[in-house]
């Protein structure tokens, strides 16, 4: 009886490890939380605080806010610190990262060329820092958060100010927070950032900035320095809205840059872009214009990401005009254009240079992402004057010549899409 007692005791603690194993199994492969889930740890600042006066640092509150598979998630904290997250999903998250302090006393001065004091509260937005990090399923994660002094915007008063003070070498953020319509063309250039070479504008929300209709020639002109709009992370959407009553949306002079990422859209004017320096195009959308990008004076746009999508304008070029210009597309969309002329998507002329390594123009397939002109070259059409010579002199025109656009495709192509 004794050795019958004592086998039936180890069968019934056999038979609870075996379902409570069991039971743990079903528990994590259905629970939100399971073993796959991920952590994060984010680390926030700059070890040299060099930006700040003294330690005012110590009383900025700071909302971190963490977008991914699983939605939004924020924690707040005062002074230095890390934010952790537990039980995430594997996936690509967005990092915004708030920081609320005592309002300068040079933010309460009027505005440097109006005369309204723009009347910034108390307390108010000082440092911004946006990223995305990869979230790995079973891992603990890191990221760490660089931040930079930020200024929070409701009118064009305020954009002016944050401008003028703008202090730190590295650049700053504008956050833009209210839709802002604008009755002159806002100069990026050493006048206007006396202290700094690079401004950032993002968004939380979606806004706009526009212009009162006939007051404007653009809503920014780019003349020394750099102008980002947009960040990777970002929350928002930024709309800059030409009113179909202004020459360009975006002004590039010689020497200056501008950069665009995803979430930022420019639209409504006769050339959305007008490039005498520097465009890198990561992301975004340029759409309902005249033309799209237009690259003069040797300037230079490169193409990583994004759409040109319908432009519609009536002569040569409806996505991007190349004249004086080099144009490299290694990644985008360039679709849905019209030319009532040569050259739907991309028109190449005078001395201007097309390289085509990646992404994608569509041709005239009839489908809605067509790009469409009237004369042909639907994709891309190069110009090359017949001067009446035999064989036709093109010395002023040499440097299409050097125009490629990738294995298997052929310039002024009917193709449906390359």
């Amino acid at each position: 009886m004794t050795f019958i007692k004592t086998i039936n005791l180890k069968a019934f603690a056999a038979f609870i490890i075996i379902n409570f194993t069991a039971a743990f199994i079903l528990l994590t492969c259905f629970s939100p939380y399971g073993a796959d889930m991920g952590s994060l740890t984010i680390s926030i600042g700059d070890s040299s605080r060099a930006i700040w006066q003294g330690n005012e640092y110590l009383d900025f509150e700071h909302e971190v806010i963490l977008i991914g598979p699983g939605g939004t998630r924020s924690q707040t904290f005062t002074g230095t610190g890390t934010a952790r997250f537990s039980n995430l999903a594997s996936g690509t998250y967005s990092i915004n990262v708030r920081a609320v302090g005592d309002t300068p006393a040079v933010y309460n001065q009027p505005n440097p060329t109006t005369a309204p004091n723009p009347n910034f509260p108390s307390r108010m937005l000082r440092a911004y820092g946006i990223d995305t990090v990869d979230i790995r399923s079973g891992q603990t994660n890191n990221a760490h958060i660089s931040m930079l002094p930020a200024t929070e915007v409701t009118n064009e008063a305020q954009f002016y100010q944050a401008l003028y003070l703008a202090n730190d070498p590295r650049g700053e953020y504008i956050v833009i927070k209210d839709d802002i319509e604008l009755t002159d063309t806002i100069n990026i250039s050493s006048t206007n950032l006396p202290s700094t070479n690079k401004i950032t504008l993002i968004a939380e929300e979606t806004v706009s900035i526009t212009t009162v209709p006939g007051t404007t020639v653009s809503i920014f002109n780019i003349l020394n320095n750099e102008l980002v709009l947009g960040a990777p992370g970002m929350r928002g959407n930024l709309v800059l809205d030409g009113n179909n009553s202004i020459n360009y949306v975006i002004e590039v002079s010689v020497g200056a840059q501008f950069t665009m990422h995803d979430r930022v859209t420019l639209k409504s004017s006769s050339t959305a872009v007008d490039v005498g320096g520097t465009f890198n195009m990561l992301g975004g959308v340029i759409s309902n214009n005249l033309i799209g990008v237009s690259i003069l004076n040797d300037g230079i746009f490169t193409m990583e990401g994004g759409r040109i999508t319908d432009n519609k304008n009536t002569a040569e070029g409806g996505g991007v005009y190349v004249s004086y210009g080099t144009f490299t597309m290694r990644g985008g969309t360039i679709s849905g254009n019209f030319a009532d002329g040569y050259g739907g998507g991309v028109y190449v002329f005078e001395t201007g240079i097309f390289t085509k390594t990646g992404g994608t123009i569509y041709g005239n397939n009839e489908g809605a992402n067509s790009n469409h002109a009237t004369n042909g070259g639907h994709a891309v059409y190069v110009e090359q004057v017949d001067d009446g010579s035999s064989p036709p002199s093109i010395s002023r025109y040499a440097r299409v010549r050097n125009t490629t656009a990738g294995p298997s495709v052929n310039l002024n192509s009917e193709a449906t899409n390359w």
